[in-house]
């Protein structure tokens, strides 16, 4: 009889855990979106710095605007600061995610303004450097295309 009791009892004991568990559910902190989210940051850091890393290698006299990295960085420097932003660009988005969880607001998206500005800033610059021709990577003394164009 009292193993049917404690039985019971720890039926009864899991039961409100269970239901937490099920409330909590859908309110995760770290959810397939920011999972995404997360990624979706990591390709645009990739992309941008390896078309930077394309055009630097393309040309010598082209040089990098960016003054966290200096004109002419490695991959290291590049991959090592540029991680780091993106990194604290993800934690602000969680933060603010869990702010709004804790704060009783858990559909907001307000945690996706870091992301979508952090993504529309790499993507232009990738696409800028992937756009960049070698008729403007060449030194200011040299008419591209056998003379075509220059005066």
């Amino acid at each position: 009889m009292t193993r049917i009791i404690a039985g019971l009892l720890c039926v009864l004991c899991a039961a409100p855990a269970w239901a937490d568990e099920h409330e909590k559910k859908h309110h995760k902190l770290i959810d397939r979106k920011m999972i995404v989210a997360g990624l979706t940051m990591l390709a645009g850091e990739v992309a941008d710095n390896e078309t930077t890393m394309a055009v630097l290698a393309r040309n010598r006299h082209a040089h990098e605007v960016n003054p966290f990295y200096g004109a002419h960085p490695n991959r290291l420097r590049m991959y090592g600061i540029g991680t780091a932003l993106t990194g604290l660009m993800f934690v602000g988005s969680v933060a603010t995610r869990e702010r709004a969880i804790r704060t009783g607001h858990p559909d907001s998206k307000i945690w996706l303004v870091p992301v979508v500005i952090h993504n529309l800033e790499r993507s232009i610059a990738a696409w800028h450097n992937s756009s960049v021709s070698a008729s403007r990577l060449t030194s200011p003394r040299t008419c591209p295309a056998a003379g075509a164009g220059c005066r």
